[in-house]
């Protein structure tokens, strides 16, 4: 077995001395060839239009394009946008430079003051080094294209050339080895988390394991929002809702920013029903594990925010706060005539750490969309789940 452990690379933006980077200027660029993108962070991920079910894509230059983008914020010397475009400060650029050059293109940033230079980085360098086989891989109907990526076995031999590099199947994940782990560390850089992909023990999944970047306990998105569990009392009658205040929005945004990063999947790739699908099977997973309360508590809020989505995208629910007489508040997704509510946080929540006995995540979504839960008039809010 090679000692050339293989990482994930991601953004520590639990870290409270940093408010993240802020893309100022998201729009696309019109790249010939290139399937139409409605994002910046499209043009980093989206295959040519000739290459979307293939394995041998080519990652799209975009160095001919490219323009510098305003960028503001306070960060270390790295950061991610939108889950997909690495950031670097030109102090990471001058200690990591002989592996970023040979491995894609470095893209000028505008920072506002007080930043300095800064290069978004397209990874241009795909391996063919994980083998499908063996690792755990839930494709999309193309059989190329993965949804998610739970369990990881790379062939040793492939993967010692490398330092930065994507896979075949899928364009999102950005991978690195122990050599370019070591060097940030030598050099001192900050804003940098590494989550260990492999190898790790056959069924262990790196989503639950910690980055081996020490961070102070993060304050969640939602922290101005209650978790405790609605009394029965309250699920009937009594509950108003409101729409959410900027700060609330501002922290529902965030989360949902994050998703995609502390999940391992792309949400915009696939559909509710397929969201809805892995949910269930990672909440099964979850399950299962002897890991610790917290942990299990951490995982669940982020398979929340994506279960509530799909409400959202697939019959135009909307995140909503409701609040009993007492004032406590919940945040939910709401239907569109507020019959009815869904507190994905507690619902969520109990089902991964076993409070509710059976994992029902599923059958209340096609119930919902089946239209076969109890009927309920308009702004009665009946609380389902």
């Amino acid at each position: 077995m090679s000692n050339e452990s293989v990482y994930i690379l991601e953004s520590d933006y639990d870290n409270p001395r940093y408010t993240g980077l802020n893309l100022l200027d998201d729009a696309p660029i019109a790249i010939p060839g290139q399937a139409r993108c409605d994002s910046l962070r499209c043009n980093f991920i989206k295959r040519r239009s000739a290459e979307l079910h293939r394995r041998d894509w080519q990652v799209v230059r975009l160095a001919p394009f490219w323009r510098p983008r305003d960028v503001c914020g306070r960060v270390g010397d790295f950061a991610m946008f939108s889950t997909a475009i690495p950031v670097f400060s030109q102090r990471a650029v001058d200690a990591l430079r002989d592996m970023l050059e040979p491995n894609g293109e470095l893209l000028p940033l505008a920072p506002r003051q007080p930043l300095g230079p800064f290069y978004a980085f397209n990874v241009t360098t795909i391996a063919d080094a994980l083998d499908a086989n063996k690792s755990d891989i839930a494709f999309l109907p193309d059989g190329v294209t993965a949804i998610s990526i739970v369990y990881h076995v790379f062939r040793a031999d492939r993967v010692a050339p490398f330092s930065i590099f994507r896979v075949p199947e899928s364009a999102i994940l950005i991978y690195v080895t122990e050599k370019f782990v070591l060097r940030v560390r030598e050099h001192g850089l900050e804003g940098f988390s590494f989550k260990k992909a492999w190898p790790l023990l056959r069924g262990e999944n790196w989503r639950f394991h910690r980055s081996d970047t020490s961070r102070p306990k993060r304050e969640k998105a939602n922290a101005s929002v209650k978790r405790t569990p609605l009394r029965k009392a309250s699920r009937r009658g009594n509950l108003i809702a409101r729409s959410l205040s900027d700060k609330e929005q501002q922290s529902l945004e965030t989360a949902r920013q994050h998703v995609a990063a502390e999940l391992g999947i792309d949400l915009n790739s696939m559909t509710p029903d397929q969201i809805q699908t892995w949910v269930f099977q990672s909440l099964e997973t979850l399950r299962t594990l002897s890991a610790n309360r917290e942990r299990e508590k951490d995982r669940a809020f982020w398979l929340a925010i994506a279960w509530g989505e799909t409400l959202i995208r697939k019959l135009n629910w909307e995140w909503q706060m409701i609040q009993s007489p007492k004032g406590e508040a919940w945040i939910a997704v709401v239907s569109p005539k507020r019959e009815y509510a869904v507190l994905p946080l507690q619902f969520i929540d109990q089902i991964a750490v076993g409070e509710k006995s059976d994992n029902t995540s599923q059958l209340l979504f096609n119930m919902i969309v089946g239209r076969t839960v109890s009927p309920a008039m308009p702004g009665a809010l009946l609380v389902l789940g």
